[in-house]
């Protein structure tokens, strides 16, 4: 049976059976629950149509009439829903007919890796309009999820952690941050053994977490690797401006029913490296293509950022904030005591703060996110003075106010780098990483 992502097991008691929920209900991030109308459907597929398969899901558009809970990115009208139709061997019932209003509790699809490879019916109009995709919950309400989720930590960043499981006994690096990490930094291009074709350094960067989550992911995941020497630990400058905390990835995590889990097995963390069958990057490619690669690598191939004047200002305009700082000391106690502790265990750490868009040279602000240029300097100067004082870790600064040599061309966005300039970023740390 194919392993599937579903959502956290703790969030299907919020469920009922009409998917109503009151405006104090705790959404996982990126759910929603829709009021909305069929206007197209397909066939379902019947259990002796799949076999030997059990598993199967059916693609129906609606009209979006009401967004009841959550949010839906760009308030689509329309949008394309897979429905479980076959689970565990068992068929479920149709969700609707033609015309009729449901309630539906949906997540984006991206965040279900291996859900394209399930048998599916998709006899659904082709549009040249994108309509974005999502995937119903709804089976979580009978329980029948426990075997999927499994590999669910709160998000799409389940799928870097499904790739943690499968290297766990041959890595030895991790790269830990944000998004800024996720984006920025591509681990089949560090030069260490086999990396390029067995995998030993993984990207764990997880997209819009605080340094709490960090922190806990380099205590109960990355010391406990039994080949672990080096971590690479990418700083944002808002990690610490107290202005931009947010504890939503957090939340998320720890209530999802992988963490969960991993709490209740701690015989899993315990396999020794003498045992491990190395697994090549063939073998560990993950099954949804396009969003992380065997290293985890979270890439954005192509700019968003306008190349003219005219539009470049514009943009500017639209995606800066103002000027807020102010220095987070219990975020900042939390990291520096986790780094103190991995380095006594004799890893190697090495700090690390990425370049943003040029254009912040000599602005009121060093980052989008509004970071005061007094604010970047005091996280800078903090873990300069963190390296200097602690053997085995060490600092690079390859944002420099804003004063590096990276273009447009090389961004995704203001503060993370596209492809290109992740991979030409990536050889710089390396290079930096092998003079110590």
């Amino acid at each position: 049976m194919r392993e599937l992502l579903l959502l956290p097991l703790c969030s299907a008691l919020l469920l009922c059976s009409g998917c109503d929920g009151g405006a104090g209900d705790a959404l996982p991030m990126d759910e929603a629950v829709v009021r909305v109308t069929l206007v197209q459907g397909s066939r379902a597929k019947t259990l002796r149509e799949i076999a030997p398969y059990d598993e199967a899901i059916c693609w129906q558009e609606y009209q979006v009439d009401k967004i009841l809970l959550g949010e839906l990115r760009d308030r689509p009208a329309r949008i394309r829903v897979a429905h479980w139709t076959v689970l565990h061997g068992k068929e479920l019932p149709a969700v609707g007919a033609l015309n009729q209003q449901v309630e539906l509790r949906i997540r984006p699809f991206r965040h279900f890796p291996g859900l394209e490879s399930v048998a599916s019916s998709d006899d659904l109009e082709v549009t040249a309009e994108e309509i974005p995709l999502f995937v119903d919950v709804a089976p979580l309400q009978a329980g029948m999820a426990n075997e999927w989720s499994r590999w669910d930590y709160g998000g799409t960043f389940s799928n870097q952690m499904r790739q943690y499981w499968k290297l766990r006994g041959q890595l030895e690096g991790v790269v830990l941050g944000n998004s800024h990490a996720a984006k920025d930094i591509a681990p089949h291009l560090l030069k260490w053994g086999q990396n390029e074709s067995i995998p030993a350094v993984l990207n764990l960067g997880a997209a819009g977490s605080n340094v709490n989550l960090q922190c806990l992911l380099a205590e109960k995941y990355v010391a406990t690797l039994p080949k672990i020497r080096t971590v690479i630990w990418v700083m944002s400058l808002r990690s610490f401006n107290q202005q931009m905390a947010s504890g939503r990835k957090e939340r998320d995590f720890l209530a999802s029913s992988a963490y969960a889990h991993d709490s209740l097995h701690p015989e899993e963390f315990a396999i020794s490296a003498e045992n491990w069958r190395l697994v090549p990057a063939q073998e560990a490619k993950p099954p949804s293509e396009g969003f992380v690669d065997a290293w985890g690598w979270e890439s954005r191939s192509t700019s968003h950022v306008p190349a003219e004047a005219a539009p470049f200002a514009e943009y500017l305009a639209a995606n800066v904030n103002h000027p807020e700082f102010t220095f987070d000391e219990k975020s900042w106690m939390v990291f520096e005591r986790t780094v103190r502790a991995l380095a006594a265990k004799g890893i190697k750490v090495a700090l690390v703060a990425p370049p943003f868009h040029p254009t912040f040279a000599g602005r009121e602000v060093a980052d989008p996110d509004g970071t005061t240029n007094a604010g970047a300097l005091q996280t800078v100067q903090r873990l300069e003075k963190l390296a200097a004082d602690c053997e085995g870790v060490s600092f690079r600064d390859f944002n420099l106010a804003g004063k590096n040599d990276f273009v447009s061309a090389e961004f995704y966005d203001l503060d993370h780098l596209a492809a290109r300039g992740a991979e030409r970023f990536t050889q710089m740390l390396a290079d930096w990483i092998g003079q110590h």
